[in-house]
């Protein structure tokens, strides 16, 4: 089975004196859709109380606005921590950047914090899994070999080598009805 909900950890490393934060995401509303966001750890982690606020969720232009989050009790935060997390389900497979179209870091003075980034990308695989067995049978003296396939998932093709004893001759070989029945365009 495969998975299509994930998280994405918005993380911050190697902080000195945040106080608060504020970001925008953005992401391929085709392929991603966006569930909800929750506070991370990071600025609790001296203890304290936060205000996180709840952010905008577009789905249909894929971007959430407005994930911010400060320290209402005095004192700010430097190391490394999770900021938020960001809940996704995959709408088909696929590959979507996440980007930051907005961050701004401030410490207890409301100040601007420099920073870097690096953005991401979230990428869903389809897994191709098939399980083929022969079925060898004897009809009008004739070895007659099935390739039967069995709990396929995102077949579109397959290709198979088949072995036999030198005493038998190649007659003739069919393709089955397996791909003609189940292949959707």
């Amino acid at each position: 089975m495969t998975q299509t909900g994930f998280t994405v950890e918005i993380k911050i490393e190697k902080a000195q004196k945040l106080y608060g934060f504020q970001f925008d995401l953005k992401f391929d509303p085709s392929v991603l859709e966006a569930i909800k966001v929750t506070e991370g750890d990071f600025l609790k982690s001296i203890g304290g109380n936060t205000s996180f606020m709840k952010p905008s969720i577009d789905n249909n232009a894929g971007a959430i606005k407005n994930v911010m989050a400060s320290r209402m009790s005095p004192g700010e935060v430097s190391g490394s921590g999770v900021l938020a997390k960001v809940e996704f389900n995959f709408k088909k497979a696929g590959t979507s950047p996440i980007t930051f179209t907005l961050i701004k870091l401030s410490n207890e003075q409301s100040q601007p914090i420099p920073f870097a980034y690096a953005n991401g990308s979230a990428t869903l695989k389809i897994t191709t899994y098939a399980k083929f067995k022969v079925q060898p049978s004897i009809v009008d003296n004739q070895v007659v070999a099935k390739v039967l396939i069995e709990n396929a998932v995102q077949l579109r093709g397959y290709s198979v080598d088949l072995e036999y004893p030198s005493g038998l001759e190649l007659l003739d070989v069919k393709q089955g009805e397996f791909l003609k029945e189940n292949w959707k365009q």
